[in-house]
């Protein structure tokens, strides 16, 4: 994770992007799980693993 290249597949969820490896494509996409969180306090992600 400390490189950036540890992003997981989004599948379904709004995120609240905190980092600054990924590009806003990747973003769309994918999410790095060490700093990056849902975006609403109660909402749930749906990633890839």
């Amino acid at each position: 994770c400390s490189e950036g290249i540890c992003g997981v597949p989004l599948i379904d969820g709004d995120v609240k992007h905190r980092d600054f490896v990924l590009s806003n494509k990747e973003r769309a996409e994918r999410m790095l799980l060490c700093c990056s969180r849902a975006a609403a306090k109660d909402s749930e992600l749906v990633i890839d693993l």
